[in-house]
């Protein structure tokens, strides 16, 4: 609940103490500037690495289809409001300087297989490559031909599945609201699930001319309606569009409830933000704040490896383990443990 600086020194007093040492000084300067004094890339390798570490001791035991599934979902997080993070990451123009928190576009890519978070960013809220299909694209070298790609209405365009398509990635996402849709017309594979022939649309700015001679004039794409039940919610019914076409080894049914999965993304920005505190961000330069970014995402991980390994030992899929229970698990044991340990350690 406390993330100042403060508290982190006070902590190691307490841990001295205990252990029988000598206190060190209670002056937060000498931590803040070894903290700053860490490479940036020191934060984000650990962040990244953590994450992908769990979902690659998963094996093939939680892979949907052969396929293995990322979920990519953005949101945004207050900074604090100093000169130096208004500068790398100003407010909007219609807000009045002091008068607001500067905000960030925060993106992440999560394993649906464990949760964890396989890599993210950070970038101003407006401005050229920050929206979230730009942000993704930069991370391109994360998937792997026959990787899935799971995301909402975003990722639907032309130009993005196209971009996708080229390097071996399925997508699995919501319709377009720009995009007309008729069952009627296209290769029908039974009620409201057909194959449509997608037209070239006209080429945005972040595609060059050589590039988009290249892009295909038509892109086949399945379109089928399913039924979304949340628990709490209403029930919707969306138009869920997938570049795989195979109706007998991806069933409407099968993609359907891998859709309902998506969900799982809205509940891990929640562990991040709500759980973990993460809504906003305290560093007063631009490069604290992504230290402190990467290293939020550093925790998450850390709990989730926690939950994976005891759903995977239990036999249950790591989605059923719940984040904060884990979490609050994991801080009760900890304390007691840490306690107990040799003397020697500090």
């Amino acid at each position: 609940a406390d993330g100042s600086c403060q508290q982190a020194v006070d902590g190691l007093i307490a841990d001295r103490v205990a252990a029988g040492k000598r206190k060190c000084a209670a002056d937060t300067s000498g931590y803040c500037k070894a903290r700053s004094r860490i490479p940036e890339q020191v934060f984000w390798q650990l962040a990244r690495r953590s994450g992908q570490a769990v979902e690659q001791q998963a094996g093939e035991r939680l892979l949907w289809n052969g396929h293995r599934v990322r979920i990519v979902d953005g949101s945004t997080a207050k900074i604090a409001d100093t000169a130096a993070n208004s500068k790398k990451y100003p407010i909007q123009k219609r807000l009045k300087q002091g008068c607001h928190y500067p905000v960030v576009r925060i993106l992440f890519v999560f394993s649906l297989a464990v949760g964890t978070v396989l890599d993210a960013a950070i970038c101003p809220y407006k401005g050229k490559g920050t929206g979230e299909t730009a942000m993704l694209r930069a991370r391109a070298d994360l998937f792997e031909p026959g990787d899935v790609l799971m995301g909402d209405r975003y990722y639907s365009g032309y130009w993005d599945v196209a971009f996708w398509l080229a390097r071996g990635v399925h997508l699995v996402s919501v319709i377009s609201v720009s995009r007309k849709l008729d069952f009627r017309k296209g290769e029908r594979l039974g009620k409201t699930d057909h194959i449509v022939q997608w037209k070239k649309t006209a080429r945005p700015d972040w595609v060059d001319k050589e590039t988009g001679r290249n892009v295909p004039t038509t892109i086949s794409i399945r379109e089928m309606r399913i039924k979304v039940e949340v628990p709490g919610f209403r029930v919707k019914h969306l138009v869920v569009v997938t570049t795989l076409t195979d109706a007998d080894q991806y069933t409407k049914e099968s993609l359907g409830q891998l859709y309902r999965l998506r969900w799982q993304a809205e509940l891990n920005l929640r562990s991040l933000k709500t759980h973990l505190g993460m809504e906003q961000l305290r560093c007063k330069r631009p490069s604290m704040v992504r230290k402190e970014f990467a290293t939020y995402l550093l925790a998450y991980n850390c709990v989730r490896r926690l939950a994976a390994e005891a759903a995977i030992a239990a036999g249950l899929r790591p989605d059923e383990v719940s984040f904060k229970h884990t979490m609050q698990t994991m801080n009760e044991f900890f304390r007691r443990f840490h306690q107990a340990c040799d003397a020697n350690y500090w």
